[in-house]
């Protein structure tokens, strides 16, 4: 028998008010909620269903939610860890300075000279002469290779402003080397003495394998000369040149 809504007293079908309550049964109650298991009818308040004892209300998702921040929570105290794992072995890696306990012994002073005895060559007038010794060689250097070469403008750019009679200069080795080939030529540069900080003298000797262009036969020679250089421009250029007697 169906169940007034109002107060769930039983009624017979086509009756129109409740004997109990009233309440006018013509009204179209709304369909009452069944299991959705078994198919039995079911109130709203009830948890579960009373034949089959399935939960009715959906229970909340406190557990989910619950487990995704501590997953949450996890992963990031993972990576806040391998972060200061890796802080603490680039730390490791760094060499560690020295103890500064440690005091680096003091360069010993010089022995001072005895009377008699020539003061010892400070290092700044080695590195001065080393200098001055490499820039005539590079002079020298390149005065060979323009004789080698044959190479006139490399031979003038050599010599001085100051030289004597550059022009003059310029024919006689023109008229050389229309008479010989160089084929090989060695300096040694000695006895090198700075006039100043833009002159200096030395003594250049040259060998040389020379090959007359009309015989066509080789000769060695040796020569000797006292040459002046002048710095000029930052370079250094031969001055004056004077044969040595052998």
């Amino acid at each position: 028998m169906p169940l007034c809504p109002e107060c769930q007293t039983p009624y017979e079908e086509g009756q129109h008010y409740c004997k109990q309550c009233g309440h006018d049964l013509k009204t179209v109650p709304p369909p009452s909620p069944r299991c959705p298991r078994c198919g039995a009818s079911v109130s709203a308040d009830q948890n579960f269903c009373h034949e089959c004892d399935f939960p009715l209300k959906k229970s909340r998702t406190v557990l989910p939610r619950f487990i995704s921040k501590a997953w949450l929570i996890g992963i990031i105290a993972v990576a806040v860890l391998g972060v200061v794992l890796i802080l603490v072995l680039q730390r490791d890696r760094q060499p560690s300075p020295a103890p500064s306990s440690v005091s680096q012994p003091e360069p010993s002073a010089a022995p001072a000279a005895k009377p008699g005895e020539a003061e010892p060559a400070q290092p700044l007038e080695i590195s001065r002469q080393a200098s001055l010794q490499t820039g005539l060689e590079k002079v020298l250097y390149n005065l060979k290779e323009a004789n080698l070469n044959k190479d006139i403008i490399l031979y003038m750019s050599c010599l001085s402003f100051l030289y004597p009679e550059l022009d003059k200069k310029r024919q006689e080795v023109l008229t050389t080397w229309g008479k010989f080939d160089f084929k090989k030529m060695v300096f040694t540069l000695s006895k090198i003495r700075e006039l100043g900080s833009d002159n200096a003298v030395a003594e250049v000797t040259w060998s040389t394998l020379s090959q007359n262009l009309t015989t066509k036969n080789l000769q060695t020679n040796d020569f000797s000369y006292k040459v002046w250089f002048a710095k000029e421009l930052g370079q250094w250029k031969i001055k004056k040149i004077e044969d040595l007697e052998s």
